[in-house]
């Protein structure tokens, strides 16, 4: 949310990211190098590798194939 904040504001330096590289995509959510940014909280990292890793249509994919799922 403060990335996205600074972006509105057009601020142009930021300590923790390069915000050249940042947008705010259709639905709101942030881009980074054209992928969507997943900030360093754990719950939230661990519920997207197990929504990915767990599914059952996917058998079990792996480290590699998980990772190219996400």
């Amino acid at each position: 949310m403060k990335v996205l904040a600074m972006l509105e504001k057009k601020v142009r330096y930021c300590k923790d990211i390069t915000l050249a590289e940042c947008f705010r995509s259709q639905t709101g959510r942030l881009l980074y190098r054209g992928k969507f940014y997943v900030p360093a909280y754990s719950p939230l990292r661990l519920y997207l590798i197990q929504t990915h890793h767990e599914v059952p249509v996917a058998g079990h994919p792996g480290r590699s194939k998980t990772l190219e799922l996400l």
